[in-house]
């Protein structure tokens, strides 16, 4: 991420207003009202997230049972890793590497999708190469929304199976693709430019095919930090409206975007757009967080993961997300988590850093999981055919 003072809090407004948008907010009321009844959420906040126990749901991440315990109980130490082959090995499609176009890499998701699992990486670049995300197809790993264990030996070559099958650039003229999270079948990237010479903002992808994803057009930031984004999350309401939250330098301030409709902008023929409703400084304070996924609970509550490295050690925290009617947000910190990225169990080097990226995936069961990757190519010594991952 980028360097900057810019600290800013503005009050919410509402930028466009329409009968299917009031229709949604009073939908909304009533859901609330619903919930509270039951007693199921925290009456503090005026929006719930979209709650299904689906893994196949298309635009929203499966309900989490308990994020509280499920980050306080992590596994910090797995007693395996894993790791791809880059774009530079003869396995992979190309994507840009060490001494090749990339700067380093900037956050990691993973995705499930027709029985297959894939990660997904993005990255930071130079010298005219264009930013975007790799897609590795995990073949040796299939059919399962749980854990996905190890794949390699420490220092050695995956299979072939575990591979670049795309890198997806984006061609906006920006150079940095930050911490971002994926939806469903869609990702949410946030994009800037280093030298802060363009306004920052987001896109996002489709990935029902994800050897051939899709984007929509790039949406800008309106408020606060406008030149930076850093890192990105999305998800849907209970309202049936999409959120978006961006997140400027080090993830000091946010802004939120909500669509004008409940269909996803900028895909499948939708006239739907991207409505900035809100921004705000951050409490996240030395937290610096390099990528921020949106979770949400089985009650509707929304929280915000946020994964950092505080010197050498690597840190997930959790926040509790409560947004006014205007969608302004605060957040309260409920948990947090010391993971590591370098013991024996990794042959005493760093296969993951949550300065480069990191990021959490709902299992299929409502637990939690969190991937590491590193910044460049060090899986096997001498080459930059390999990047070391670890799944907690």
């Amino acid at each position: 991420m980028k360097t900057s003072c810019l600290k800013t809090i503005r009050a919410a407004r509402i930028v466009r207003t329409s009968p299917h948008q009031a229709s949604s907010a009073l939908s909304a009321l009533c859901i609330l009202a619903m919930l509270g009844a039951c007693g199921t959420a925290d009456a503090a906040t005026s929006y719930f997230g979209w709650v299904t126990t689906s893994t196949t749901d298309a635009y929203v991440n499966r309900c989490a049972v308990d994020p509280v315990n499920s980050i306080s109980t992590l596994p910090t130490n797995p007693t395996y890793v894993m790791a791809y082959r880059s774009g530079s090995d003869t396995c992979s499609n190309f994507a840009p590497t060490t001494g090749n176009g990339m700067v380093h890499r900037q956050g990691i998701q993973r995705l499930t999708i027709g029985g297959q699992n894939y990660l997904l990486v993005t990255m930071s670049t130079n010298n005219g190469v264009r930013p975007g995300f790799e897609v590795i197809r995990l073949g040796s790993r299939t059919g399962t929304t749980g854990l996905l264990g190890g794949n390699v030996i420490p220092h050695q070559y995956p299979s072939c199976a575990d591979a670049v099958a795309r890198y997806q650039a984006d061609d906006t003229g920006r150079d940095h693709a930050g911490g971002f999270q994926v939806s469903g079948e869609y990702a949410i990237v946030p994009l800037e430019r280093i030298n802060d010479s363009m306004l920052a903002g987001f896109r996002t992808a489709q990935l029902s095919a994800p050897s051939t994803p899709s984007w929509s057009p790039m949406v800008t930031r309106q408020r606060s930090q406008t030149t930076n984004a850093g890192a990105a999350g999305m998800t849907r309401l209970s309202n049936g409206l999409f959120m978006a939250m961006v997140f400027g330098n080090n993830s000091d301030d946010v802004e939120v975007f909500v669509s004008s409709s409940t269909s996803l902008p900028g895909h499948n023929g939708s006239t739907s757009t991207w409505v900035s409703m809100a921004s705000a400084n951050t409490p996240f304070g030395g937290g610096n967080y390099q990528g921020l996924q949106l979770i949400t609970k089985c009650d509707g509550q929304l929280y915000v993961a946020g994964t950092h490295k505080d010197i050498n050690t690597d840190w997930v925290d959790l926040w509790r997300v409560d947004l006014n009617p205007s969608y302004v947000p605060t957040f309260v910190k409920v948990a947090n988590r010391h993971m590591y990225c370098s013991t024996s169990n990794t042959g005493n080097t760093r296969y993951c850093d949550f300065q480069a990226g990191a990021g959490t995936y709902v299992n299929g069961t409502g637990g939690l999981h969190l991937y590491g990757v590193e910044h460049y190519n060090d899986g096997v010594s001498g080459t930059t055919r390999v990047v070391k991952v670890r799944e907690f």
